[in-house]
């Protein structure tokens, strides 16, 4: 199974920077590859060069795993604009479901044991939210 993470941001570096560090922890269970796309909606902070060394360090954290990031950059303004070019890249990559976070929220490593669990027991759900 193929699941992407979707993360809009826009000038929020330092919240971002935590937000990177638990997507990093996160556990991803046997048979599931993730790609986590975080999409830049044109920050003029440090938001890029935060993207950029999460992803840096996410294969010295665990290089076995089946977690994936991109950088994403969408030009039009606006987080709309934004998850809408994540989706796109979400479908291009093959992904089953796609898990939307927000750029301000504390990642716990059992989250996606948790959405897939949800995802098992509701084969037929079409959107789940927490």
């Amino acid at each position: 199974m193929r699941l992407s993470i979707a993360l809009a941001t826009w000038n929020r570096a330092s919240l971002l920077r935590q937000v990177l560090a638990g997507v990093a922890t996160l556990r991803v269970p046997t048979g599931v590859e993730v790609l986590a796309l975080v999409c830049d909606n044109n920050s003029d902070d440090d938001t890029p060069g935060v993207i950029d060394g999460a992803i840096a360090n996410l294969g010295k954290m665990n290089p076995a795993s089946a977690l994936f990031m991109r950088h994403l950059c969408e030009p039009k303004q606006g987080k709309s604009h934004a998850l809408n070019r994540m989706v796109a890249e979400a479908r291009a990559w093959g992904a089953e479901w796609v898990l939307f976070l927000d750029d301000d929220v504390l990642v716990e490593p059992g989250l996606l044991e948790g959405y897939l669990a949800g995802v098992a027991r509701h084969p037929g759900g079409v959107c789940f939210g927490g």
